[in-house]
């Protein structure tokens, strides 16, 4: 798996690795978010907090994946929330799935849960596909590279700028 070959160059700053989650979610933002792309190796193989087993390739210098690549969360609230739900089991549709962190929270909750993961973005779309597969995910996360809408038909779609994902 991808966490496992890569945990042993994982080394988030050891400060970030003893706070609680929130404040780590907050010293990362104040301390570590304008110097994020002086630290490259944290964005390969990057283990989640609320599923170690579990990691993911990010984009250097994305809001997202910088917040992810210190500190293991996105969205603290959110995660937490999910993961709770998650490990009664069931299927979550996830609209705009970017690089695939609530799919694979999900899909880690329970070995039977299901995902359909919709992202339009395709420069995302690889990456996300990327980081199910290192992660055995296939069975549980199904990916739809469109948009998802309450109607079928073609729109134009900005996909913004090269180092963002969202």
């Amino acid at each position: 798996m991808l966490g496992e070959a890569n945990a042993s160059k994982m080394n988030r700053p050891l400060f970030l690795r003893l706070l609680p989650d929130r404040l780590r979610m907050s010293a990362w933002a104040r301390l570590y978010r304008p110097a994020s792309k002086c630290w490259h190796d944290l964005y390969r193989g990057a283990p989640l907090r609320f599923a170690p087993h579990i990691s993911m390739d990010l984009i250097s210098g994305d809001v997202i994946s910088d917040s992810i690549a210190f500190t293991g969360i996105y969205e603290l609230r959110r995660s937490r929330r999910l993961v709770n739900i998650a490990q009664r089991g069931g299927a979550m549709i996830d609209i705009g799935a970017n690089l695939g962190y609530f799919s694979l929270l999900w899909a880690a909750g329970a070995q039977h849960n299901r995902c359909l993961a919709f992202e339009a973005s395709p420069q995302v779309v690889e990456l996300l596909k990327h980081n199910i597969v290192c992660n055995g995910m296939e069975s549980q996360v199904q990916v739809f590279p469109s948009a998802a809408g309450k109607q079928s038909g073609l729109l134009n779609f900005d996909v913004g700028p090269a180092d963002q994902s969202v």
